[in-house]
């Protein structure tokens, strides 16, 4: 992971395979008084990325945990979507697993937006999933890289969509990236029936 150059200070990285022993490193320099930033290059961290296991022990020490607003995909991509709502739900990354994933789908069924994260090679499949849970007409949001160089927000339905290609389309609006995260936002809509 390569940091900005206006990080002048030691630097570590911290993902989902040594979060909790790099964790237990960082809380000792805290205990020890020295003060210590958690960042992260796309995102916020604890919000899908990580982060939290690290919050939570520095809780349990009795550390000071300081938030600093910064970006956030599930916020921006609410705010770009345009859907009339005083409220959303944040689902963060559904399961990779075809199955799963269309049982986590049953369990979005909320009459406000829903903001899910995915990745680029997952985004056909969870799409065609999306629609033949939700139907093709449902309005959807993609938004992709946003808060940098090559952001992209597109409101189309869901069969538009997944008949055009959805990782192709992604692919040929932006540069390659290693660790593109697509921010997706649908809104349900409850009919009086509470059929799709």
């Amino acid at each position: 992971m390569r940091f900005p150059s206006f990080i002048a200070t030691r630097t570590v990285a911290l993902h989902e395979h040594n979060e909790r022993a790099e964790s237990d490193k960082v809380i000792r320099h805290l205990c020890e008084g020295k003060d210590v930033a958690l960042v992260s290059d796309a995102g916020t961290p604890a919000l899908s990325d990580p982060g939290a296991w690290l919050v939570g022990e520095a809780h349990k020490a009795g550390v000071r945990v300081i938030p600093v607003p910064g970006p956030s995909a599930a916020a921006a991509a609410f705010s770009a979507a345009g859907f009339p709502s005083a409220r959303f739900l944040f689902a963060g990354f559904l399961p990779a697993q075809g199955a799963a994933r269309r049982k986590a789908l049953e369990s979005l069924d909320v009459p406000w937006p829903v903001v899910l994260y995915e990745a680029p090679h997952r985004i056909d499949e969870t799409l065609q999933d999306l629609a033949g849970r939700f139907g093709a007409e449902r309005e959807i949001v993609i938004a992709r890289e946003l808060t940098k160089k090559f952001e992209e927000v597109a409101r189309l339905p869901l069969g538009r969509l997944r008949v055009s290609n959805a990782r192709r389309w992604i692919a040929t609006r932006s540069r390659p990236a290693r660790s593109c995260i697509g921010s997706a936002t649908f809104r349900w809509r409850r009919r009086a029936s509470r059929s799709w």
